[in-house]
């Protein structure tokens, strides 16, 4: 816990929060998942290697902040417990699926297990988290619907309304290869097709492998942000770990919601980045994306940090909002704000800082 001393933070460890045994973590999503003010989290873990070489699976767990003591309420997350629960989870992330206001939750799983979708709703008066993975098209692709772990390598799952429809989208990376079978997911932007429960996705994959056979699609963390202040977010995704191949992509968004890899152009395709976050650094009202790099299977790859201004000249205004509330937690966290004009336009973005595997934090 951070504690001030000589006007200094100093984080130190209080034993008063009890987690039982070593588990291989690999994500945590902050949000106040009961509205009470309070950051409560969900921890999704990975298999469990330390047990004589067996990869063994672990199950997720959702914690809630109660007078000043932590909860485990895994049992909130309606089968949990059972073995079709347990799935080797790489990525965590939140937002507001449905739109009815509560917090939703998503986790992005490995090894060909099915992601999940964890929709928050009311069972005579008991909130809980029933999973809708499968019924809503998140869980995996339709080529893989019939065999047994025939989904993705999934390692992010974002939310965002990219077409500025009201609904909300998703976009899923993925680890996949050349070697891999058709069955195999591929990352993809899923786009909402409705207002209608479930919530229902229409998928589309998106391919940046410029014709390169042996490419290794090793999507490992991205970042909805729009980039050129036009009111259509783009998103940056850290593909790395598998170099040469592997680079930072910024898909830019066109008029007609179709998606161009911009990264070599503006300068930004740099070899295995790892750690990419976004913030306005010189207050000038454009987005500039801090981002290292890494030496992963090719230690002649210098590790680096990179800051990118932003210097695009053919920009659009921004506007930034400062979330304050009363009861809710001080800094926003699962807030979705619309903004609507004159002209019939809207845009809607929800608020997180943080998301998939081993992640970095936007400001």
């Amino acid at each position: 816990m951070g504690v001030k001393e000589r006007g200094n933070i100093v984080f130190k460890e209080d034993k008063s929060y009890h987690f039982k045994g070593r588990n291989p973590v690999t994500s945590i999503a902050t949000f106040d998942h009961d509205s009470d003010g309070s950051l409560d989290f969900y921890v999704g873990n990975w298999f469990d290697k330390t047990k004589q070489g067996r990869e063994q699976l672990m199950y997720d767990r959702l914690y809630t902040y109660v007078d000043k003591k932590l909860h485990d309420i895994s049992g909130a997350l309606t089968g949990y417990d059972e073995d079709e629960a347990l799935t080797p989870t790489f990525g965590v992330s939140h937002c507001d699926i449905d739109g009815d206001g509560r917090v939703d939750i998503l986790t992005s799983s490995s090894a060909g297990y099915l992601n999940k979708l964890w929709i928050q709703e009311s069972q005579k008066g008991i909130f809980k988290y029933n999973d809708y993975g499968k019924a809503s098209g998140f869980a995996q692709d339709r080529e893989g619907e019939l065999i047994p772990k025939g989904g993705g390598n999934s390692t992010y799952s974002l939310c965002a309304d990219y077409n500025n429809d009201g609904i909300m989208d998703i976009v899923v990376g993925e680890i996949s290869h050349s070697l891999d079978s058709e069955s195999r997911d591929r990352s993809s932007i899923l786009t909402g097709e409705g207002l209608g429960f479930p919530p229902t996705f229409i998928r589309n994959e998106y391919i940046s492998d410029a014709g390169v056979d042996n490419w290794n699609q090793g999507d490992q963390r991205a970042n909805w942000l729009d980039v050129n202040n036009d009111g259509l977010v783009d998103f940056l995704i850290e593909n790395s770990g598998f170099p040469p191949n592997s680079r930072l992509i910024l898909f830019v968004q066109e008029p007609d919601h179709a998606y161009v890899d911009m990264a070599k152009s503006y300068g930004l395709d740099i070899l295995n980045p790892v750690g990419s976050v976004y913030f306005d650094f010189n207050g000038d009202g454009k987005l500039d994306i801090l981002v290292s790099q890494t030496d992963i299977r090719d230690k002649r790859i210098q590790r680096k940090l990179y800051l990118f201004e932003n210097r695009l000249k053919n920009t659009g205004k921004s506007i930034s909002f400062k979330l304050e509330a009363k009861k809710a937690n001080a800094n926003g966290i699962g807030a979705k704000v619309i903004l609507r004009t004159k002209d019939g336009k809207e845009q809607l973005r929800w608020h997180q800082v943080n998301s998939g595997p081993f992640p970095s934090q936007n400001s």
